[in-house]
């Protein structure tokens, strides 16, 4: 039995951890812990998972390599009640936000990785709940996730009178209020009798449409993964060209 952990931070915060249990009769016991070789901070390891005889893929949704966000999957394999990391596995047009390892399958000698990307997300809140203690939770993942625009979604308005729904939808607002997704869309449904979702369907389009466009200015660039300043340390600046006969001192950063 295979059990992912993402959260677990034994190698940094949400670096994420797999576990192996092994079944001895009618008991279940842990046979091994698998964490990624090069394992780092919200890297998500075991996102996703999959196994297939003597071979575990684990997926890494949020690795930064080879940048911010790419991810990538993990291949172990079985030697006795021993599980060793065999490879690491990037995609070979990995991108920034690619989110590759999200989902994962292994079988046999073939295994496939999903790469996502999500730039408008649903917020669905049940009329007859209100915003709940996991709308909040789902709500907290969209900012990391990257997406740009959201759209609440009221559910199962048919089964509820116009006043309950209006406090739903005033409620929903007053959540977003002075976050970035405030002023978003919100969209009325029901599940059961699909009123509502040709609606919801041209909003999520409206929506799409409003995304800026990808800038390309044809040039090279890189990301800059953190930025910080090492009190103490001397920062020396070159002269110009023009400026070759009149050196300059050093400065403290």
């Amino acid at each position: 039995m295979l059990i992912g952990a993402s959260g677990d931070s034994e190698k940094g915060s949400l670096a994420g951890a797999a576990y192996v249990f092994a079944r001895t009769g009618s008991n279940w016991s842990q046979q091994s812990k698998l964490m990624a070789s090069d394992a780092a901070a919200l890297d998500k390891f075991g996102s996703a998972l999959s196994i297939s005889g003597d071979t575990i893929a684990v997926g890494a949704s949020l690795a930064n390599t080879p940048s911010a966000d790419a991810g990538a999957a993990y291949v172990f394999v079985r030697n006795g009640t021993d599980w060793t990391q065999q490879q690491k596995i990037i995609a070979l047009d990995s991108d920034v936000q690619d989110y590759f390892g999200a989902a994962i399958a292994v079988h046999g000698d073939r295994m496939v990785v999903g790469a996502w990307g999500v730039d408008v997300g649903l917020l669905v809140v049940a009329v007859d709940d209100g915003w709940m203690p996991q709308t909040e939770a789902h709500f907290r993942v969209l900012s990391p996730l990257g997406i740009e625009r959201i759209i609440a979604v009221l559910n199962k308005f048919d089964a509820a009178d116009a006043e309950t729904i209006e406090l739903a939808e005033a409620d929903v607002r007053e959540h977003l209020a002075g976050t970035r997704f405030e002023g978003a869309d919100v969209a009325r449904v029901s599940s059961k009798t699909g009123e509502g979702i040709a609606a919801l369907k041209e909003i999520i389009l409206q929506n799409i449409r409003k995304l800026p466009k990808a800038a390309d200015s044809g040039k090279p660039y890189l990301f800059v993964d953190r930025v910080f300043t090492s009190k103490g340390c001397p920062l020396y600046t070159p002269p110009s060209p023009r400026d070759r006969t009149r050196p300059r001192m050093p400065s403290s950063a």
